[in-house]
């Protein structure tokens, strides 16, 4: 065996072969082994046997080992140099399937309601061939259905609830060419580029990439504003109109001047200058436009927003954009939604203006529950100020480095507007998280690479694992800290299933609380309620009052496993009030347990048990 120095890379010849061609094998085979382990300690996990910290509290230590050595190998792949970008690729799409697949092999039932409810409007718009706004609100923004329908037909399947399962998978793929897109447009260096990427995926703990039109509206908003960012950038130094009008005023000329200077563009130059290719892609983003105006409710205006800002800061040179985006959403508002507001519209504007109230619901009401959830929704707020700290201190890096990257500035900073707007049912600040993430990514792998002459090192990569190390450790919390309500098992379905084969149409099927797999076909044909507030305040009558209406030709009563951790996260009802409410259910002689299994209970009137069938 000859070994030998090789000049200029540091690197050693085995057998003739330089190390380099052999270097990358060792992440390679690590990432592998930690993958393949990954997916045999996932064998097994029960998760009847969680506890209020979620999915993290039933996963084999060999599987969060594993998550582990899956970053080593991305952080050594990441420092060496020549850099390998198929082999970058090849970890994020392993850390996709790792992350954001993990539920699909331990849960027995495809997870989220709502995911359920956004299957029976695919299947009712793929039985009918049309939308119908008089049933549910979601009609009114059909785009993500009707492909949903399509596809289900085409591929010749009775229902979309097979796609539930993998679509985080799917749509975090997806996501992954529009952010090169977007990180690529503010740096040729590519280690830079790659850790955001990285970054990214493991602090996307908002959960909105499940089976729902958020899911597909994201990746519209990333993915026009990785053609803005990249392929509408001023040339040279090209600056905003607003400098020159400021530069007019006597009294601002001066400070203007020197703000158009020190705010001038150091990111790298738009790639496409041909008017062909400017045609095309403008055709594209109006497609896009178009496509999530109907799609989803408030996507458009956290897209409106950014590009007015980058527009204005002369950051995209598709001056018309801001205005083609905001005609597109008002006029698709203005026409097709009109059954929605004419019945919704205080809700919408009630809360504008009213930051301290939606912050309120955003954050201090989901502070509650028991001691394990309140720790996941702390350790949420934490790793959420983490991000923060990490991506103003590579912010500030970068400035101290010559870059200003104020398109990534401002792209972060554009979904924060939206909080005086509305609360979105106590979700807009996730919203706002979720769409000022890839900027926060970026700024956050800038504390490590804020130049392309940095080199790693080994303390460097030590300092690169360690924090990612940590940010993913904390996923786990943060992205799964819900799954003992947002998991259903076989059970729990078979319930469901149960009443729907006694139940006629026209039926009243009530729960504790929404949370349970139902609604997933026929949506037209029952009504649904739920009595939370009686579960509260112990009210038995209030229920029995409901199962009484004599509107619905049945009346059904359904409790299942996963309701109670719902009650208590989500809609702040104390398990006590819930035990007493079964105590209470179990004793009155009006009513009756037609079916129970080990995760669920039926009950009817007393008064109609004898006369149903099966």
């Amino acid at each position: 065996m000859k070994v030998r120095a090789t000049s200029g890379v540091g690197a050693q010849a085995i057998s003739g072969v330089p190390l380099p061609q052999l270097a990358p094998l060792g992440p390679i085979a690590l990432a592998l082994a930690a993958a393949l382990a990954w997916a045999l300690a996932l064998r097994g996990v029960n998760i009847r046997g969680m506890s209020d910290l979620g999915l993290v509290s039933v996963l084999p230590p060999l599987a969060i080992v594993a998550i582990g050595l899956l970053n080593v190998a991305f952080c050594l792949t990441l420092t060496r140099r020549p850099l390998r970008a198929p082999l970058l690729l090849f970890h994020c799409v392993v850390l996709i399937v790792v992350l954001y697949g993990m539920p699909t092999l331990v849960a027995e039932e495809p997870r989220f309601h709502v995911a359920w409810r956004h299957v029976g409007i695919t299947e009712y718009i793929a039985r009918n061939g049309f939308v119908n706004t008089r049933i549910n609100a979601y009609f009114s923004w059909p785009g993500f259905f009707i492909l949903a329908a399509f596809i289900t037909k085409i591929a010749g399947l009775p229902s979309a609830i097979g796609f539930v399962p993998w679509a985080p998978v799917f749509f975090n793929l997806l996501y992954l060419p529009a952010l090169l897109m977007i990180f690529r447009s503010a740096t040729r260096d590519q280690r830079l580029v790659w850790l955001g990427v990285w970054i990214f995926f493991i602090t996307n703990w908002i959960g909105q990439d499940y089976f729902a039109p958020q899911a597909l509206g994201y990746f519209f908003y990333l993915v026009v504003l990785g053609v803005a960012c990249r392929w509408f950038k001023p040339a040279g130094g090209g600056t905003s109109r607003l400098w020159g009008y400021a530069r007019r005023a006597r009294p601002l000329a001066r400070p203007a001047a020197w703000l158009e200077r020190w705010l001038a563009p150091t990111e790298p130059a738009g790639e496409l200058a041909a008017p062909i290719q400017r045609v095309g892609l403008i055709a594209l983003v109006v497609a896009l436009a178009i496509a999530l105006a109907g799609t989803h409710q408030i996507t458009p205006f956290f897209l409106l927003i950014g590009v007015s800002l980058l527009v204005i800061a002369g950051r995209c040179t598709a001056r018309g954009l801001p205005i083609l985006l905001a005609v597109v959403t008002v006029a698709w508002i203005s026409f097709m939604t009109t059954g929605f507001l004419s019945g919704h519209i205080h809700s919408l504007v009630g809360s504008v203006g009213g930051v301290t109230n939606n912050v309120n619901q955003g954050v201090v009401q989901r502070v509650r529950g028991s001691s394990e959830h309140v720790f996941v929704v702390q350790l949420r707020l934490l790793a959420t100020l983490a991000l923060g700290l990490m991506a103003g201190a590579g912010g500030l890096r970068r400035l101290r480095a010559g870059y200003r990257d104020l398109s990534l500035v401002l792209l972060a900073l554009a979904p924060c507007a939206m909080v005086a707007f509305m609360p979105y049912g106590g979700e807009m600040l996730l919203r706002v998280y979720l769409f000022g993430l890839p900027a926060l990514a970026f700024f956050a792998a800038a504390l490590f690479f804020p130049r392309p002459d940095v080199r790693a090192g080994r303390r460097g990569t030590a300092a690169v694992a360690l924090a990612t190390l940590a940010l993913a450790g904390a996923f786990l919390f943060t992205r799964y800290g819900n799954e003992r309500m947002d998991s259903f098992t076989h059970a729990e379905a078979d319930a469901v299933r149960y009443v729907y084969s006694v139940a006629p149409r026209n039926s009243l099927l009530l729960a504790g609380t929404e949370n349970l797999p139902w609604k997933g076909a026929q949506i037209e044909h029952y009504r649904y309620d739920t009595v939370t507030r009686a579960i509260r305040t112990g009210d038995l009558h209030a229920v029995i009052g409901k199962l009484r209406n004599t509107k619905h030709a049945g009346s059904y009563l359904i409790l299942t496993r996963s309701q109670p951790f719902f009650a208590e996260s989500i809609r702040g009802v104390p398990r006590s009030a819930w035990d007493r409410f079964n105590q209470m259910l179990g004793e009155s002689p009006q009513l009756k347990l037609i079916y129970s299994n080990a995760d669920a209970r039926v009950y009817v009137l007393s008064s109609v048990a004898p006369h149903l069938n099966g």
